[in-house]
Parts: C-alpha cells; structure tokens; sequence
C-alpha cells in the first residue's frame, strides 16, 4: 500500500509504502462416524464439521485412509458427508482434510473406525437330533479340493465318525469389501471339538479352476467381536500342529488355523491379502476327533456369480453305515432384513453325489409339497417363497451342494448345510 503527497509551493511532494500481510482465517475440522463400532457391511457414515469465525467455511474436504482417497466431498454450511460399506475386520484410522479457499486456512481431523465380524449365521440353525456314540473306523487317505462345476468333488477326509459330518467346505468368489466369503459353523454337544480350518486359494489351479485367490488370509471369530485366530500364510505360526493332522495346505500362501473349540457358534472369513483382493477361494472346517461334541452345519455368505463362479458346498458324512438326514438351503432374498446389500434375487440348488450324479435340485422351496412338509417339519423352511431347500436322507460319503442364481443373476448368497443326524 502506498500513500503518494503531490506537494504545494512551500513543500516537495513524496510517497510512503506499507506492507500488510493478511492470513488465511483459521479453521478447525472434526471428524465423527456413526455407527462406531460397526460390523462388516454395514454402512458407515463419517462427517466432518468445519468451523471458524463468520461467514461459514466453504472449500473441500477430502477423507483418507492412510494413502488411499475414500471421497472427496464439498462443505455445504461447513459440513462434508458420505457412507461407506467397504471397511474390512480391524480398526481403520480415517482422516479428513479441509483444502484452503481464499479466506480460511487449512484444518483436518481424525477419527478411529472399529469393524468388528458379522455374527456366525445370519439364519437361525435349529439343535440338531443328537447323534449315537460314534463307532471308531478306520481312517480314510484324504481325497483331493472339489473340482469346478458341473461335477465337483469335495475336499479331504480326514478320521471320520459314523452317521455325521465330519468335513464341511465351500468353494465360493471373494472380493473385497461385504463380498468377503464368510463361514458360519456350530459345535453342538457337551465337550470341545478339535477342527482345522483352511483357506485354499492358488492350489486350485491345479484342478482347473480359473481366477483362483492368489493370496487367502483366514480369520476365526466366536461370539464377541474380536477375532480370536488369524493366519495368512499356514507355516507362519502354526506348522507342527498343521502338519500333524496329515492334511495341511500344500500353497504356503494359503492360509490354516488349528484349533480346539468349545461348543457354540463360529465364524470363518476369508480375504485376500494386499492388493490380491479378488479371486475363486475354497473354506474348509475339518472335525479331527471322535469326542461328543459335533460338527453340526456350515452357513457360507458369498457373491456367488456364473459359471465357475458359483457357490459349491462341500460335506462329508463318515462311517460305514447308517444314514444321516440333511437340509440345504439356499438364501438370498431374505438377507435383506439383515442388511445385506444386493442380495441373490432367485436362489437356485443342486445336491450332487461325488461322481457329479444328480440327487435332487430346487428353485423355490415350496414347488415340491413333500419336501416342502419336510423342510418345515425341520424348522428349517425359508422365509422367503424365492428361496431353494432340499431335504435328504443320505448313506456315508461324499456330497456338493451348488449355489446359482436363477436366469444367471447374481448377487450375494447364503448357502447352508444342515447336519439333523439319524
């Protein structure tokens, strides 16, 4: 700024110059979140406020995680929103910054996120029939992963117990996100169960299974919200124990937790590791002893696709004789009471034999009025008149369940097997 005199005829004119320097208003950013803490799925929406003295701050607000850009979302009356769904299991440090304008400074804040597992099942699971004392058998050479649709072959057996399950698995697609694959499995009886639970992902390849997870990390949740096992690649920390049930891993980068579990209810999910976030990947829960606790359903959630990319359901049921009675489900439309976004509009299902042979299949569960009056005499009927169950009565061996959507839709689906005994 300068002021200039002109002068008159007693003085010499002349100037002064003055330097004002003017800052930017200062400004302050607080980040919340709602619902704090969360479980995986659900929407999550962070706000931030921005304040200083009049007028209202205007300008962007850009919200991060670490190096990665979530939304970038302009204030309107100092207030910058949006939701999201996709935060992994774990805390998750978001921060949001307020880029300058003219007249106010730069600010940001922090907010720490925790998003806890989902419950084990998102259905409810009846208390199966008790099943007899088991008769010790010999023990069976494990049989290799399932091979792809139309004819899958279930994963290994390890010792088995006659007349109930004794392996349950599932091949599904994970991505990121609530398209993670989830696995859901009860304990039922009075003592501990020793189980190992795997997650195989690059072996697949060698059964000619296409867009096999390359990188499967597996974490084993109860009831609270913490997980209480993790593994990414099996030989990290427990390769004795996995080795010695005869049946680890045979990929390092696949992913196995050895554990033994009190009866209740359990949750398995399955990721993938850095940025090898897509990819067809196979859970397993193994039952590796013949105490009175039992192994008594697996409920998967997945995004179950076309093709390869189907939902396949793999059990086993040992012993030499007898029969046990199984219900399949297969859910989609229904899961949209538990938050589930882009559920599978018309679940169909197939229950196959190991040779791919065709035991029974179902689009909506109340087509058949036979196995209608069985499903629900188990309890066990659908919610929803869209939905798929198949009720069987099956000798010792080897079975897939196969997960589609009708007309070849897509979207994500809930494939159970149910174990009700003799």
């Amino acid at each position: 700024m300068t002021a200039s005199y002109s002068g008159d005829s007693n003085f010499n004119g002349g100037s002064a110059t003055l330097v004002q320097k003017i800052h930017a208003q200062g400004s302050t950013t607080t980040l919340t979140s709602l619902p704090n803490p969360s479980t995986v799925g659900t929407s999550v929406s962070f706000t931030a406020a921005v304040t200083s003295g009049p007028p209202t701050p205007t300008g962007m607000v850009t919200f991060r995680e670490g190096s990665t850009v979530l939304a970038q979302i302009p204030l309107s009356g100092g207030v910058a929103s949006f939701s999201t769904r996709n935060l992994g299991v774990g805390n998750h440090t978001v921060t949001a910054i307020y880029q300058s304008d003219t007249v106010f400074a730069s600010s940001s804040g922090t907010k720490t996120q925790t998003v806890a597992a989902p419950t084990p099942t998102p259905t409810p699971t009846p208390e199966p029939t008790p099943t007899p004392e088991p008769t010790p058998t010999p023990s069976p050479t494990p049989t290799p992963t399932p091979t792809p649709t139309p004819t899958p072959t279930p994963t290994p057996t390890p010792t088995p117990t006659p007349a109930q399950a004794i392996n349950l698995s599932t091949r599904m697609l994970v991505q990121a996100g609530d398209k993670a694959g989830i696995g859901g499995f009860i304990i039922t009886g009075s003592s501990s169960k020793h189980v190992l639970i795997r997650a195989i992902g690059p072996s697949l390849t060698q059964l000619g299974v296409p867009n096999a997870l390359v990188d499967p990390k597996l974490e084993l949740h109860d009831s609270g919200p913490a997980p209480i096992a993790f593994n990414n690649d099996w030989r990290d920390n427990q390769e004795a124990a996995i080795k010695a049930t005869g049946i680890p891993p045979t990929n390092d980068s696949e992913s196995a937790i050895d554990a033994t579990l009190t009866p209740g209810n359990y949750t398995a999910i399955v990721t993938g590791n850095g940025s090898n976030t897509t990819g067809v990947a196979l859970i397993e829960v193994y039952d590796l002893d013949q105490s009175a606790g039992k192994l008594a359903n697996i409920s998967t959630r997945a995004f179950v696709s076309t093709g390869d990319e189907i939902a396949i359901a793999g059990f086993t049921l040992g012993g030499q004789s007898g029969s046990d009675r199984v219900v399949v489900r297969g859910v989609g439309p229904s899961l949209t009471a538990s938050g589930v976004p882009n559920p599978l509009a018309d679940p169909t299902l197939e229950l196959r034999e190991s040779n791919g042979a065709l035991l029974a299949a179902n689009n909506d569960w109340q087509d058949d009025p036979n196995q209608a009056a069985k499903l629900t005499a188990a309890g066990l009927a659908p919610s929803n008149k869209l939905e798929s169950g198949i009720a069987a009565t099956l000798p010792p061996g080897r079975y897939t369940a196969l997960l589609a959507g009708g007309n070849n839709g897509t979207g994500i689906g809930l494939v159970e097997v149910y174990d009700l005994g003799p």
